[in-house]
């Protein structure tokens, strides 16, 4: 076995991915001028791979580009040289390094999947154009980037159960010593209010079964970190924990996304993706605004529920699977009738479990010293500041507990973390925060947005600027054009429902 580029001798080999028997010396031996070109022109395919990348996650990405270029194009060029040279060692030693490495640099399950589909676009731009790959050759580059992905995923899979379990032991050593009623911290959760101390009793007791869960709670007030502690403190905490946003990909796809898909090429060779749920198998999979998922997603998800088993897209064999299911999602459907998509069957099977309420940041004032302490170590640690401030002043936390934070525990992030890089001492002042909290007077009749108006206004003026063109205005707010439709969708449902709304006070 060729030592360069590959695992150690000697080291325990992965047992065999599946679907990895579909690509054999022949295959890569078809394969060859494709992964030559990639090889030969590494570069330009990791550049167009970010600027994709960029497009599609915007802002919200991992991944910085001078990160970007240095986790990727070492490793794409060692993995199509391997390939050629056919040392398939030394190429899934390369991959489940990667995975680990992605994982340690906190790149999210669902970013890492789709990242691998977006490579496979950028390759194919510089795919030989004399003579043009076949069809058949572009379904076996397809197969091996198939086989990339359960690589990775079963190295970051891995990797999330040795982080869990390292930070799980120090969590519960802290959590032995303190009786519930005592608590101000629990699994990455902070606050010692009344509403935060119920959670945390909450979470310890879904996590002794693996019946639903069901996490209601405004925008920002950190649903997926309940759902973390509540799969961290159960008995299949090494587990995998997938989470997954239902409203970040179009209907047509988030079937194959969550439960998988079959395809037959006309070659007779099959593609195959496992899909989230089978990826989370024996854990938990965490489904964000679940209310927003189409009607006939809702309908397999219920029938997965109930009976334990799912079928994948172009499929007929239900296969069984074993898994947690944590939704969120804004606020019971009961309580917004005209804004609702749950259907009331899945809402019945979800809350059958347990149904834990976030309290918004503004009904737990008390808990913002605790906060801001918890903030201001994280950024002490983060930041390499001569001089960073490790306190607020008494009238900065006045002022604090005074505002509404429509955007949650989100916002307090973000506010304090420029407070804290713009203070110029070791204390936070009233005037380093940002206006209408402390740092300038505002006006009387000034109402602060919320972060659904405020996104909403850097969209419409996008769109004017773009004259309307919706793939103009999303490469200039940085996201993907899926997730522009998506969000545009969103805010017609929003002022339909307002409009009904006001008609109903109208007609009354």
């Amino acid at each position: 076995m060729s030592e360069k580029g590959g695992i150690p001798k000697g080291t325990p080999l992965p047992r065999t991915p599946r679907y990895f028997q579909l690509l054999d010396d022949e295959d890569l031996d078809q394969l060859r001028p494709l992964l030559e070109a990639v090889r030969d022109r590494c570069s330009e395919v990791v550049a167009n791979w970010y600027e994709m990348y960029v497009v599609h996650f915007g802002d919200s990405r991992s991944l910085s580009q001078a990160e970007f270029t240095s986790v990727f194009e070492p490793i794409v060029l060692r993995a199509e040289s391997a390939l050629l040279r056919k040392d398939m060692e030394a190429y899934i030693g390369d991959m489940l390094r990667l995975g680990e490495d992605l994982t340690e640099r906190r790149v999210t399950l669902q970013e890492l999947i789709a990242a691998l589909h977006l490579f496979e676009e950028a390759a194919g731009a510089v795919f030989p154009q004399d003579p043009r790959p076949t069809l058949e050759t572009y379904e076996l580059f397809d197969k091996l980037n198939h086989v990339r992905l359960i690589l990775l995923v079963d190295a970051y899979v891995r990797s999330q159960k040795a982080l869990a379990g390292t930070r799980i032991r120090a969590l519960e050593l802290e959590a032995a010593n303190l009786a519930p009623s005592q608590r101000t911290r629990f699994r990455g959760l902070v606050g010692k209010s009344p509403a935060m101390r119920r959670i945390y009793e909450q979470i310890e007791a879904a996590a002794s079964a693996l019946r639903p869960v069901i996490v209601l709670g405004e925008d920002g007030t950190e649903k997926e970190i309940v759902a973390r502690a509540i799969h961290e403190s159960g008995t299949y905490a090494l587990a995998p924990f997938v989470a997954f946003d239902c409203v970040t990909l179009p209907e047509d796809l988030i079937d194959g996304e969550l439960f998988g898909y079959r395809h037959e090429g006309s070659n007779g060779h099959q593609r195959q993706y496992l899909g989230l749920f089978r990826a989370a198998e024996g854990g938990t999979l965490y489904l964000a605004d679940v209310d927003k998922m189409p009607a006939s997603t809702q309908a397999r998800l219920l029938r997965a529920l109930r009976d334990g088993l799912i079928t994948s897209v172009g499929s007929v064999e239900p296969v069984p699977v074993k898994v947690r299911v944590i939704a969120s999602m804004a606020e019971e459907p009961q309580r917004t009738p005209t804004s609702a998509r749950l259907d009331p069957a899945l809402w019945a099977e979800l809350s059958t479990g347990t149904v834990i309420e976030v309290p918004a940041l503004r009904e737990r004032p008390e808990d913002l010293p605790l906060l801001a302490e918890h903030f201001l170590d994280l950024f002490n640690e983060k930041f390499e500041r001569p001089e960073p401030p490790y306190a607020l002043a008494e009238d900065a936390l006045r002022a604090m507990a005074n505002y509404a934070w429509p955007g949650n525990m989100h916002e307090i992030r973000e506010v304090l973390q420029a407070a804290f890089m713009a203070a110029p001492g070791p204390t936070i002042r009233l005037v380093d925060l940002p206006p209408p909290i402390g740092g300038e007077a505002a006006d009387s009749g000034y109402r602060v947005p919320s972060f659904a108006e405020a996104e909403h206004e850097l969209i419409r003026r996008a769109l004017d600027i773009a004259a309307g063109n919706k793939s103009s205005a999303a490469r200039m707010l940085k996201i993907s054009r899926k997730k522009l439709y998506s969000k545009l969708a969103r805010y017609e449902r929003v002022r339909a429902a307002d409009s009904e709304a006001a008609g109903s006070r109208e007609r009354a």
